[in-house]
């Protein structure tokens, strides 16, 4: 398999929210989490069902997960 990210996912130095579905057809879940687990101190949320983007397609579910994300972002001002 090719490393699209050439290793260097661990050179992300900022704050990272990866988000996936249960329903996504495109990417698969323990893709989401094999790319979190490679950036430090990521954040990875999977939604059960949904698709295609999340924020979409999980609105309800997304919107508060991504408020506190921001807000925790804000604090460390």
């Amino acid at each position: 398999k090719t490393d699209l990210y050439q290793g260097r996912l661990g050179e992300i130095n900022c704050p990272t929210l990866l988000t996936a579905c249960t329903g996504d057809i495109y990417r698969l879940n323990r893709q989401t989490r094999k790319i979190g687990a490679q950036i430090p101190g990521a954040q990875v949320k999977i939604y059960r069902g949904g698709g295609q983007p999340v924020m979409w397609t999980l609105n309800p579910q997304f919107a508060p997960d991504l408020e506190a994300f921001l807000v925790t972002l804000l604090r460390g001002r």
